[in-house]
C-alpha cells in the first residue's frame, strides 16, 4: 500500500511513522510512505499522486491546507482512501464532502492507527487479490477500477469508454491497449469495438444469440464473428 502523510509537526510525523512501522511489523504487510510537510500549488503532490492508495492528512498545514488538498485528491484520484489527523472537531462535518473514512485526534493513538490500517488493508486490492486497471484522465487525473466492477469497454472515436454500474468515463487510449491490461479469461469481445466482462453477462437475449443481457439490465449486440466466443465463455461459467 502506498501511503501519503501530510504533517508539518516533526514530533507528530515521527509518532505516526513509529505507529505505522509497528503495524507493519505486527501484520507483515508492506506500506510505502511518502512524507510531505507542506503542499504548494506547483509541488509534485498537486499533480495527481497517481500511485497513492491512501492519505493521512493534517488539517492545518502550511501552503494548501489538508482539507483543500483532500478535495484535490478526491477530484484526481477516484480510489484513494482519506483520513484526517486533527484536534479540531469542526472538521468532522467538512470531512463528509471528500468522503473521508476517519478522523484521528492528536496525539494519535496506536490502536486507532492500527484499526484504520487494518480497515484500509482489508478493503484494498492487496488483501482481496482484485485486479486494478489504472487509467490517466486528462493531464493529471487518474482513475482506478477494480476490473471485476467493469461491465465493458467500448472503443469510440479516438477514445475508449469504460462502463460500470455507476457511470461511464472516456479515456484517450485504444481498446487494444485496454485489453492487454485486463485479466486474461475474464473479458471477451462481443463486437469489434466492445470487450465485455464475462461475469457480467446474464445470458443470451434470444436463440440466435444476437444480443447478450448484462447484470445491470443493459443489452449489447453480438457480432456474427464473436458469437461462438461468447457462447464458449458462457458455457465455461456454468
Amino acid at each position: 500500500m502506498n501511503l501519503l502523510i501530510l504533517e508539518d509537526n516533526t514530533k507528530d510525523m515521527e509518532r505516526l511513522i513509529r505507529q505505522i512501522e509497528a503495524w507493519k511489523k505486527e501484520t507483515g504487510h508492506e506500506v510505502y510512505i511518502q512524507k510531505e510537510t507542506a503542499i504548494q500549488k506547483d509541488s509534485y503532490a498537486m499533480r495527481g499522486l497517481l500511485d497513492i492508495d491512501a492519505a493521512m492528512l493534517d488539517v492545518e498545514t502550511p501552503g494548501i491546507d489538508g482539507m483543500t488538498f483532500a478535495k484535490h485528491l478526491r477530484k484526481y484520484n477516484s480510489r484513494i482512501d482519506i483520513a484526517f489527523i486533527s484536534n479540531r472537531s469542526e472538521c468532522l462535518l467538512a470531512s463528509q464532502d471528500v468522503y473521508a473514512c476517519s478522523i484521528i485526534v492528536k496525539p494519535t493513538n496506536m490502536k486507532k492507527i492500527f484499526d484504520l490500517l487494518d480497515f484500509w488493508w482489508e478493503r484494498s486490492s492487496y488483501a482481496k487479490g482484485r485486479a486494478i486497471l489504472t487509467l490517466q484522465r486528462g493531464a493529471y487525473a487518474v482513475d482506478k477500477y477494480y476490473t471485476d466492477d467493469i461491465l465493458y469497454a467500448q472503443a469510440l472515436s479516438h477514445a475508449v469508454e469504460i462502463v460500470t454500474c455507476s457511470g461511464r468515463q472516456r479515456y484517450n487510449t485504444t481498446l487494444q491497449s485496454i485489453m492487454k491490461r485486463l485479466p486474461q479469461g475474464e473479458f471477451c469481445r462481443c463486437q469489434r469495438s466492445i470487450v465485455v466482462n464475462v461475469r457480467k453477462i446474464k445470458g443470451l437475449q434470444d436463440k440466435k444469440a444476437k444480443e447478450i443481457q448484462l447484470t445491470n439490465g443493459e443489452t449489447l449486440r453480438v457480432g456474427p464473428k464473436y458469437i461462438d466466443d461468447v457462447r464458449a465463455v458462457l458455457v465455461a461459467l456454468v
